[in-house]
């Protein structure tokens, strides 16, 4: 089913731009309208794929249309107090606006990376394009740091205020220096995962489109081919060491760097499961499902296989191929 969404998307013009409009006026969904963004320009070119970009930015402005009556909103507001909601609706509309602006990055980073893949036909060069892309868009400020900061303020205050009603004799209220730090690193943190989750779901998605619908076997090989020298890997590691000593939000930026390493651990994964010729399916599912736990030791995984070619000894140990 998941496929037929693929060949859906490479039928016609008007029909892939509905779809692609659909998906992105979704916040959930707006992933598969950066894939579909992806395939479209692999497949059909820059042209192309720059209508399907346009056509999802305008999408995924609709939120924001539909909430921006501050009026009606502080009205509502008013009403949920008089209920006894300490809601505050005006919020709603200010996180619509920040989150426009994030998917518009998303959407745009996609299609950069679709492009850059088109011409290089380089997955390596790609990926770590588009992660130093994403620290790029957030240490320069493209995104409102602050604004985010200031939505996460107000809700941690409410959050606190209501811990301390209910657990007064337990609840420690943090002191303004522990959640500034705080803060601060649960921004960087929420904005770095959702851009680069979105974008590298995005362009291997429909990468992989691409390689099923017109060339079959096309995205494993070259997914499970995924290195860098040790030069690439070793820097990326002392960049996000120097990034960590810059403000906290910056600290929950500089995981990115990792990224690209953790992609190599993961191919490292995937050749060696289909070296074994077994059914490794439930393997993966249950490592992915892990990642996060065991995410650092992945990317360690991918700095040793830069290093000591980690990926060829193993291999030769089981008389596979490296290829």
């Amino acid at each position: 089913m998941f496929l037929s969404l693929g060949r859906l998307m490479m039928r016609g013009r008007l029909l892939p731009l509905a779809l692609l409009m659909l998906f992105a006026a979704m916040p959930l969904f707006l992933w598969l309208a950066a894939a579909g963004i992806v395939l479209i320009t692999l497949r059909k070119g820059s042209f192309d794929g720059a209508l399907a970009l346009l056509a999802s930015i305008i999408a995924a402005a609709v939120p924001i249309l539909l909430s921006d009556s501050s009026v009606q909103l502080s009205e509502l507001t008013e009403l949920g107090h008089r209920l006894g909601s300490d809601v505050d609706l005006r919020h709603f509309a200010a996180v619509h606006h920040l989150q426009f602006q994030n998917d518009l990055v998303v959407l745009v980073l996609a299609y950069i990376s679709a492009n850059l893949l088109r011409v290089t036909v380089n997955l390596e060069v790609t990926l770590l394009t588009a992660c130093m892309l994403v620290v790029a868009v957030l240490v320069t400020g493209v995104i409102p740091l602050e604004r985010w900061l200031d939505l996460f303020s107000a809700q941690f205050e409410l959050m606190q205020q209501k811990l301390s009603e209910v657990y007064s004799d337990q609840f420690e209220v943090l002191t303004a220096d522990n959640k500034s730090v705080l803060l601060n690193y649960m921004v960087g943190q929420y904005l770095s995962l959702t851009l680069i989750a979105q974008t590298l779901t995005a362009l291997l998605v429909g990468r992989w489109w691409q390689a099923r619908l017109f060339n079959p076997g096309g995205f494993g090989e070259a997914f499970r081919k995924l290195s860098y020298r040790w030069p690439v890997a070793t820097l990326l590691i002392v960049m996000m060491l120097m990034l960590e000593h810059f403000d906290p939000t910056m600290v929950g930026v500089s995981w990115l760097f990792l990224v690209p390493l953790v992609m190599v651990g993961l191919a490292i994964l995937h050749t060696y499961c289909v070296q074994r010729k077994g059914s490794y399916r439930g393997v993966l599912a249950v490592f992915y499902l892990l990642l996060p736990l065991t995410y650092t030791l992945v990317a360690i995984v991918g700095w040793f296989d830069a290093v000591f070619d980690l990926r060829s000894r193993l291999l030769r140990q089981k008389g596979g191929d490296v290829k």
